[in-house]
């Protein structure tokens, strides 16, 4: 047998799907003819097919040797290089294949795809765009587009970067109508900017890009003042039977039940579908409350001394920082959002510099946080200072004042008090029940376990109470206690009492909040869209039944507030 003929029955073997025999006769082959690019290419790419890519590469590497304008090579190179995680290196040889053949956009597609892995999204939107200037129907490639789009909104919107991270989100879905995560996301910054009815498109559209999004039929439900169709109802009913459904997609059904039942105003079935919520996400966890009443005695003992004995530091440089703390759903978003409408404010939202700063006195001292604390001299608290400083500087994009708002950092007052001695502290309250309430109806995340049960919602509700006022003694004129039920029926006298406590000169636009255009990233981003209204006071009031329990624990915290 010549070896034409050997090549010729090497080749049909190949595409017979023979592979063993191909493979004898490629290697035969290349015995008598160590040169020919088209063999060696043609063995690299059998051992690509059985997933041996390993052994591909030095094949086709082989072939470039011989034939380094061998676009179709490169492409294979790149493709055995990626599949042996060699991204990289798969990168330069996809980049130098489309460069030799600019014609054909798969290699610009397969580049846009390892860039992507590569987490470079902006190189990524490159190729994929020259790959459909070589081919504008290719499928893949305007997926790929789409995706990668979709890549840089998401680093857009976590750099707080709102108005460009909507337009490529818009493009993403312009792009393909199909992509489900663009719809997403694209959805919820809506949401967050206040356009609440674009948010809603942008939720349907997900919808019908991915039959069964629970996370998308979720929002729609949750969307502040949209008005649930009992189409919507039936399709969350309809998933919420399926048996494939993982316990956090049933959950969050649950929920958006609860809330189209709320809408409809049919309390007793909202209670049924955040119970069967509450059950779902309390399987095999158990909230330990005893744990939660030595951790916040042992932030009461530890910071009796350390605030006192840091007070006399000089005045912070920098930002100056307000801390606006409290229970979940007790009014800190639309406090913030009130502050943040003022010229001179830039508010950070929940920025976890607070938290940061405890795992740097850990680092420091080498003991857990609170205790670390104890072991810090006053240099230690400089050093930390200086570093959280900087990073609030830059959150606060050179405003004069920077507001955090994380709720549970009222169990860091102490420290805040210890870092920076100036610093402003909003405790945001509001009636016990409409607190609780709220926290039971949504869907927060799994650090907020104790409100599963009313049992432990009431007991931790009265361990934040007590740590409070331990902090309101020992910080005196430092902490502003903000009342909801003030903000709204005595609203212009209320602003302007928070703004002399937080050193600033009365801005009419902060009586304007709801106009301010920033994104906002809590539940209740609907909510601040809209003026002072009514209809969030004494809300427990349509529940007074399921909430008889609650009522009965937090008795003497009802009280104090009345």
């Amino acid at each position: 047998m010549t070896p034409e003929e050997l090549f010729q029955h090497a080749y049909r073997a190949h595409q017979a799907r023979d592979v063993r025999h191909a493979e004898q006769l490629y290697l035969q082959f290349l015995k008598a003819a160590p040169r020919d690019t088209d063999a060696c290419n043609l063995l690299g790419v059998l051992y690509l097919e059985t997933g041996r890519p390993a052994q591909a590469i030095p094949w086709i590497s082989k072939a470039l040797d011989l034939a380094p304008r061998d676009a179709q090579a490169h492409y294979n190179l790149g493709v055995a290089l990626k599949d042996a995680e060699h991204l990289s290196k798969a990168a330069n040889h996809f980049r130098e294949s489309a460069r030799l053949d600019p014609d054909n956009p798969e290699p610009g597609n397969a580049l846009g795809n390892v860039l992507r892995q590569l987490e470079m999204p902006d190189a990524a939107v490159e190729a994929f765009r020259a790959a459909l200037t070589a081919d504008a129907s290719h499928g893949a490639a305007r997926e790929g587009l789409s995706d990668a789009l979709n890549d840089l909104g998401v680093a857009a919107n976590a750099e707080a970067r709102a108005d460009e991270a909507l337009t490529l989100f818009d493009e993403a879905t312009t792009v393909n109508l199909d992509n489900a995560d663009a719809w997403i996301n694209l959805g919820i910054l809506r949401e967050q900017t206040g356009d609440l009815s674009g948010a809603a498109d942008a939720y349907r559209a997900a919808n019908a890009a991915r039959p069964g999004f629970v996370d998308a039929h979720f929002r729609l439900a949750h969307l502040s003042d949209h008005e649930i169709a009992e189409k919507d109802m039936d399709a969350m009913r309809e998933l919420a039977s399926s048996a494939q459904l993982d316990h956090k997609a049933r959950a969050l059904l649950a929920y958006g039940l609860a809330c189209g039942h709320e809408k409809q105003g049919e309390y007793e079935q909202e209670f049924e579908e955040l119970r069967r919520a509450h059950a779902i996400k309390a399987e095999g966890h158990r909230f330990d409350l005893e744990s939660i009443h030595r951790r916040f005695d042992t932030i009461r003992d530890v910071f009796a001394d350390v605030t006192a004995a840091s007070a006399s530091r000089s005045k912070d440089a920098g930002a100056a920082l307000i801390f606006i703390v409290g229970m979940p759903r007790s009014g800190t978003t639309l406090t913030e959002q009130i502050l943040a409408s003022h010229p001179r404010v830039h508010g950070c939202g929940e920025s976890g510099i607070v938290a940061r700063a405890a795992l740097h006195s850990e680092k420091i001292s080498g003991t857990p946080y609170p205790a670390s604390m104890a072991q810090l001299s006053t240099d230690n608290l400089r050093e930390i200072a200086k570093t959280s400083q900087a990073a609030f500087d830059e959150l606060a994009d050179g405003a004069d004042i920077a507001v955090d708002t994380t709720p549970t950092n009222f169990l860091q007052c102490g420290l805040i008090a210890a870092l920076w001695p100036s610093a402003r502290i909003i405790h945001c309250i509001r009636h016990p029940l409409d607190i609780c309430l709220s926290i039971y109806q949504n869907a927060l995340s799994d650090d907020h376990a104790y409100a599963h049960d009313f049992a432990t919602l009431a007991g931790y509700f009265i361990e934040y109470d007590r740590l409070m006022h331990h902090w309101i003694e020992t910080l005196p004129g430092r902490i502003f206690e903000l009342r909801y039920d003030r903000v709204v029926t005595r609203f212009e006298e209320t602003v302007r009492a928070l703004l002399t406590h937080c050193d600033l000169p009365f801005d009419p636009q902060c009586l304007q909040f709801h106009e301010t255009r920033r994104a906002v990233k809590t539940p209740s981003a609907g909510q601040v869209r809209k003026p002072i209204y009514a209809g969030s006071l004494d809300r427990w009031r349509k529940y007074e039944e399921p909430l008889a329990e609650l009522r009965q624990s937090l008795a003497e915290q009802i009280e104090r507030f009345e």
